[in-house]
C-alpha cells in the first residue's frame, strides 16, 4: 500500500519537475522581453547596423518561438497545427508588446515590429535544425546530420 503510495507521490514530483523545466524558461524570457519594452532607453550596440533593430526582433522572437514550441511540444505533443499555434501566440505577444511600449516614454509602437516578431518565430521553427535541437528528448544525443543523412 505505501509503495504505491510513494510511486504516485514520486511520479508527481517528476511531473512537475518537468513542467517547471518547460515553462520556467518561457516565462522568464517573455519577462525579459517585457523589462526591455519597458525601457525608456534601451541597451544598444556601439556601431551603426543598418535594420538592427527588426534584426533584434526577429532573434529575440525566433527564441521565443522555440521555446515556447518546446513546452508545448513536451507538455501536449506534437500535432499538426501546432507550428500555427505558436506563431499567433508570438504575433499576439509581440502586438501586447508594441501597446506596452505605446505607454513607454520615448518608446512607440511600430507594426513592422511585429511583422518582424512573427517572421523570426516563423523563420526559427521552420529551420529543420533547431526544431530537432529544441524536441530532442532529454539525454538524447545530437547529431547535426538530419535523420536520413548518413
Amino acid at each position: 500500500m505505501w509503495n504505491g503510495k510513494k510511486e504516485r507521490v514520486r511520479t508527481k514530483i517528476k511531473k512537475t519537475v518537468n513542467f517547471i523545466s518547460l515553462w520556467l524558461p518561457v516565462i522568464l524570457y517573455l519577462s525579459l522581453i517585457f523589462y526591455l519594452s519597458a525601457q525608456t532607453n534601451p541597451p544598444q550596440l556601439e556601431w551603426e547596423v543598418p535594420f538592427l533593430d527588426k534584426i533584434e526582433h526577429l532573434i529575440l522572437y525566433g527564441v521565443l518561438g522555440l521555446i515556447l514550441y518546446r513546452a508545448l511540444f513536451f507538455t501536449r505533443g506534437s500535432s499538426s497545427n501546432l507550428s500555427f499555434v505558436v506563431i499567433l501566440i508570438v504575433v499576439l505577444y509581440g502586438i501586447s508588446d508594441e501597446i506596452h511600449q505605446s505607454f513607454v516614454p520615448l518608446r512607440s509602437p511600430e507594426v513592422m515590429d511585429v511583422v518582424f516578431d512573427g517572421l523570426g518565430g516563423l523563420v526559427a521553427l521552420h529551420s529543420g535544425f533547431l526544431r530537432r535541437l529544441v524536441t530532442r528528448a532529454p539525454g538524447e544525443k545530437f547529431s547535426f546530420l538530419l535523420a536520413n543523412d548518413s
